[in-house]
């Protein structure tokens, strides 16, 4: 029986988070005093004076001059080299099993589909509106209540089996039958939902 299978990248098949790691990995050099307000960024939507998803826009604005394919570029290569958690390989099992697999996150489409290219994998990712080469801003950023929203929005209202890291993940917990909570690339908890 095929079943699907939704997995989380940041933190769940990945031990750290891509985007902040892109955005540090640039803050190099001159760019380095932009940490400051990196950090006044993320401070801000953490008390909900302002959100991830503009926290994110201000930073590529920023560190990247809105400029689609150097942001892209810079995804990519990112990604060449990432370093995955142990739950990669239940990912692998399940594209083996030829279950529905799809990794839904806020980590750039760009980085997901290099990650997962040549791989039977969807990817529900942030995506960006662009025009004339420039980022003018995020379309779909899958973060929170907004993963439940694209999870619809794809015809999904039900998931056989799920695997995230995070309490804004958790808002998946009433669509899937069963969850499996991770940290540092290990289960730590795992439920069902009853219907």
């Amino acid at each position: 029986m095929r079943h699907t299978v939704v997995y989380d990248f940041d933190g769940t098949l990945s031990y750290g988070d891509s985007l902040e790691e892109l955005f540090n990995a640039e803050m190099r050099g001159v760019k380095t005093v932009y940490k400051v307000y990196y950090y006044f960024l993320k401070v801000l939507s953490k008390m909900k004076l302002s959100t991830v998803k503009q926290e994110k826009e201000r930073m590529i604005k920023l560190l990247f001059h809105s400029d689609e394919k150097t942001f892209r570029e810079a995804c990519e290569k990112q990604a060449a080299g990432y370093r995955f958690s142990p739950i990669m390989e239940n990912l692998k099992k399940d594209v083996t099993d030829g279950h529905r697999v799809i990794v839904l996150s806020a980590s750039s489409e760009y980085f997901l589909h290099t990650v997962f290219s040549g791989m039977d994998v969807e990817i529900l990712g942030t995506t960006f509106n662009c025009k004339e080469g420039k980022i003018l801003g995020i379309d779909r950023h899958p973060f929170y209540h907004e993963k439940v929203d694209t999870l619809v929005e794809h015809g999904i209202a039900e998931v056989d089996e799920a695997y995230f890291d995070s309490k804004w993940d958790e808002c998946l917990k009433p669509l899937c039958k069963h969850w499996n909570k991770v940290k540092n690339g290990v289960i730590v908890e795992s439920g069902e939902t009853y219907r």
